[in-house]
């Protein structure tokens, strides 16, 4: 029996009534505010308290961050393939223990070289196994006409994350930082293993068709788990990696993740330095996500009905402006203005990075061509971090790194644009 296929006992196509893939975005809407509220975001709260602690710089403590994200693309593509072999199941309950035994362990960090080990080997991989690419596959799998509203409601959850932000913050100022992260490394096991429990794999090996649609046995077949249909729709990997639009979207979408995922490590840095409280700090960031989650909803409802490529240059657009907002901001309400046209680009442009993966290259092999192009992703994850610390610890401010953000996302703009939708048979480079 294949991985995730359905035993006697386990959900068929639906539950109560209800299509079981909304059960499953439902869980990887949950899994991703864990997720999101004590990593993604989350963490930015203990930034600056262990950079003092440490004695170190913003720049070195970031370039912890850039490497996790190098590692991520390197692993990227063993990721996608065992989550396409195995199913997003499996691989969750391997990266959320991960996750908890990295937070556990950063709490005992008493020097910069052990930070990067438990940072890079335990807290960041578990991360990426436990949330977004196994739950976006999943979800992939399971719809098809309403993929990119389902995706934008289950990455809502990582908006919604930022939540947690003051919650990470009091428990900080309550325990402390040390203490606070075992706290959360307790969370993340109570939380993410029962939620991983709801993940299936593909509606075919329930007898379904994304979507819902039921499936009758073939001829032969005393129950539709004997055999799982092969018309799953979409390109291989080799053929993915043979198109120019693999790569102008990898690059578009390396700016953008380079861009957002520094400005989510350095806002709370940056909004102390103009002399908000780590507290408000904690509620702005929160802001950031929850602002997000609009437009993760909206874009992803826009994506189902207008040619996606274009909803990203819309979203590039606000993303630009926004940061071009950000970088002359001096008090809190400059911030306030900017988010307005940062945060909802922010949380839409996530995403819409999976809605046109599932577009161009279909469902057949998405988890393994999504990490080869997080690989790629990779160029702006690791340069951008580090880039924000070395200009703050160079000028003693955020402004130069936001205008050169603001300036790759029209870069970004650019090659979306030119990533043209694939057609067949001229889809294929040098073909």
């Amino acid at each position: 029996m294949r991985p995730d296929v359905a035993a006697p006992q386990q959900p068929t196509g639906t539950s109560g009534g209800i299509f079981f893939g909304y059960w499953i975005t439902a869980a990887g809407f949950m899994l991703c505010v864990v997720n999101g509220g004590i990593y993604f975001y989350g963490f930015g709260a203990f930034f600056k308290t262990i950079t003092e602690e440490l004695g170190t710089t913003r720049a070195v403590l970031a370039g912890a961050f850039s490497l996790a994200r190098l590692e991520g693309g390197l692993i990227g593509p063993i990721e996608g393939w065992l989550i396409d072999r195995f199913g997003p199941r499996r691989v969750l309950f391997a990266g959320i223990p991960l996750m908890a035994i990295g937070l556990a362990l950063m709490s005992f960090v008493n020097s910069v070289p052990m930070f990067y080990i438990v940072f890079v080997l335990f807290l960041s991989f578990g991360s990426s196994l436990s949330s977004v690419a196994p739950s976006a596959a999943a979800v992939v799998n399971w719809f098809s006409r309403k993929r990119s509203r389902m995706l934008g409601i289950m990455l809502a959850g990582n908006g919604l994350g930022s939540a947690m932000v003051p919650v990470v913050t009091l428990l900080i100022l309550q325990f402390g930082w040390r203490q606070a992260l075992l706290i959360l490394a307790a969370l993340v096991l109570c939380l993410g293993l029962p939620l991983a429990a709801v993940m299936r794999h593909k509606p075919e090996q329930y007898g379904y068709l994304p979507d819902g649609e039921p499936l009758a046995p073939p001829s032969g077949a005393t129950t539709v788990t004997e055999a799982i249909p092969t018309t799953e729709d979409g390109l291989t990997t080799r053929e993915a990696l043979r198109t120019p639009a693999f790569w102008l979207m990898s690059f578009a979408f390396s700016i953008r993740v380079g861009v957002t995922g520094s400005v989510a490590l350095h806002f709370i840095p940056f909004l102390t330095d103009i002399g908000a409280g780590l507290g408000t700090a904690g509620l702005m960031l929160t802001a950031v996500g929850v602002i997000g989650i609009t437009g993760r909803i909206a874009f992803g409802w826009l994506g189902d009905l207008f040619p996606k490529r274009y909803v990203v240059t819309g979203g590039l657009c606000s993303l630009s402006l926004g940061l071009l907002v950000l970088a002359f901001s001096t008090e809190l309400w400059h911030v306030g203005l900017a988010l307005i046209l940062y945060a909802p680009a922010y949380g839409g442009l996530a995403t819409m990075m999976f809605a046109m993966r599932s577009e161009y290259f279909g469902r057949r092999s998405f988890a393994t061509i999504q990490g080869f192009m997080g690989s790629v992703l990779v160029i702006g994850t690791v340069s951008g971090p580090i880039y924000a610390g070395w200009i703050f610890d160079v000028t003693n401010s955020y402004r130069i790194a936001f205008l050169t953000f603001a300036a790759a996302a029209g870069i970004a703009i650019l090659l979306i644009l030119a990533a043209k939708p694939i057609r067949q048979p001229d889809a294929l480079v040098g073909s």
